[in-house]
């Protein structure tokens, strides 16, 4: 599969758990794959994804930034399909000498997954403002 046809599988398995608009999240990583910029891992048997983009700041660095890290629900109870999605963004990282940052919402098993990036040595520091500014 392309990258595209791969977004399209994954937009629609997280789409049966998590409320997501399928269209405009088609639409924007069309948009990416037609940048060149949109990467794209599965892990075999398709029981996760990790998809990200190389992105300019304008200090002038770039990073690693994670945007979408899905494992499906009958793979979450073993870490190691998670873990192997996250080192697929820490080599890219690495690979560029630069920052990674994950910006998924990890719902779906409490802080489980927010303790694993805690131990691994991840700083969570994302500021957020729900729409219409509701708490």
């Amino acid at each position: 599969m392309q990258n595209l046809d791969k977004i399209k599988y994954w937009a629609r398995e997280c789409g049966k758990e998590f409320p997501i608009n399928e269209d405009i999240f088609y639409s924007q990583t069309e948009q990416l794959e037609i940048a060149g910029i949109l990467n794209v891992y599965e892990l075999e048997d398709l029981k996760g994804v990790v998809a990200w983009i190389i992105a300019p700041d304008f200090k002038g660095n770039v990073s690693v930034c994670e945007m979408l890290l899905y494992v499906k629900p009958e793979h979450r109870k073993n870490p190691k399909n998670f873990i192997t999605l996250l080192r697929v963004l820490e080599r890219e990282a690495d690979r560029l000498s630069c920052e990674l940052r994950i910006s998924s919402a990890f719902d779906y098993r409490g802080n489980i997954m927010l303790e694993l990036l805690i131990r691994r040595g991840y700083i969570i520091d994302t500021v957020r403002r729900k729409k219409n500014g509701s708490n």
